[in-house]
């Protein structure tokens, strides 16, 4: 607020008076008419009001450290931001200032001098280029890849030129760094999963996907078993064999929230296996590539490590 000095005890009094509930400090402007507001200190210079960015003597300049397992892009995208959120703030004659202090503090979190240098103090992407990055018309596909050094780098290079967007995520996070003090979700209650079931009497067993509790599918397998036993490959192995399937030792191979991705993921558990009940047609959909990966693991387990002729 912008008041008369001798009114300052009034006002504070008045605002007082509504509620002893709701009461008001007031900070006044220093010496050199400057008062802290969020993260601004607001300068009144005679009738001009003038923002400048500002952080407390206290603050622990802490960013997003270079050395973290982050995405490089992301790294930028922060430096940029932060110069962003410093030319909005501020006035024009305290830009120079905040940039300065910001190229500080993030040289206190590792990241490298030339690079601060680049993102700082260069100029900004022209018109045209933003003009023309927004003008496309096709269709854009998006993915997500787990940040992997030296490897998610290459597969987004793979696609530059193509309509496609790669979002980059950490598989490493402060979740992981923690004990997880929650009791386990027992495994009949368990949704979303892939999981594997056996048949008591052989050795093969039956791969599935749901989004329902694992209890619930069961009920729903040991139903299809006497009154549809052509729904799945579950029911018609038991029905036609007339053999016991052990729904009391179900195991959940895999956890996705997502339908497309669990589907996969029933594909993949399925080619994995050999003895499995389920039909050939339920990994129809399953990329060659995948195949091809799988097949190679197969056999580099089936290896036999040879170190040396063994001594007599």
């Amino acid at each position: 607020m912008a008041i008369p000095k001798n009114e300052i005890a009034n006002i504070l009094k008045y605002f007082n008076s509504h509620s002893k509930n709701l009461q008001f400090t007031i900070e006044k402007e220093d010496s050199e008419q400057c008062v802290p507001f969020l993260d601004t200190r607001v300068h009144r210079d005679d009738t001009t009001i003038k923002l400048k960015w500002y952080r407390k003597e206290t603050h622990s300049n802490k960013m997003l450290h270079y050395y973290s397992n982050h995405n490089i892009n992301t790294k930028i995208n922060v430096i940029k931001q932060m110069k962003t959120r410093v030319e909005r703030i501020c006035h024009e004659s305290y830009i120079r200032e905040g940039i300065n202090n910001l190229m500080e503090i993030f040289k206190q979190n590792g990241y490298p001098r030339g690079l601060l240098t680049k993102l700082l103090f260069s100029s900004n992407i022209t018109d045209q280029q933003q003009t023309r990055n927004t003008e496309t018309t096709e269709e854009i596909h998006y993915a997500s890849y787990p940040n992997i050094n030296g490897l998610t780098g290459k597969l987004k290079r793979i696609f530059q030129g193509e309509n496609v967007k790669i979002a980059v995520h950490n598989q490493k996070t402060v979740k992981n760094l923690y004990s997880r003090l929650k009791d386990p979700i027992e495994t009949a209650v368990k949704s979303n999963v892939v999981y594997e079931v056996k048949c008591e009497n052989c050795e093969q067993t039956y791969i599935g996907q749901t989004s329902q509790w694992i209890k619930r599918r069961m009920a729903l397998h040991k139903s299809d078993i006497t009154k549809h036993p052509e729904r799945c490959a579950l029911a018609s192995h038991a029905f036609n064999l007339d053999h016991r399937v052990n729904f009391e030792d179900v195991k959940v191979l895999k956890t996705e929230k997502n339908y497309r991705k669990r589907l996969v993921l029933e594909m993949i558990e399925i080619n994995k296996k050999e003895n499995t009940i389920n039909k050939k047609t339920d990994t129809n959909k399953l990329s060659s590539i995948y195949r091809y990966l799988l097949e190679k693991s197969k056999e580099r387990e089936n290896e036999i490590f040879f170190d040396g002729p063994v001594d007599e």
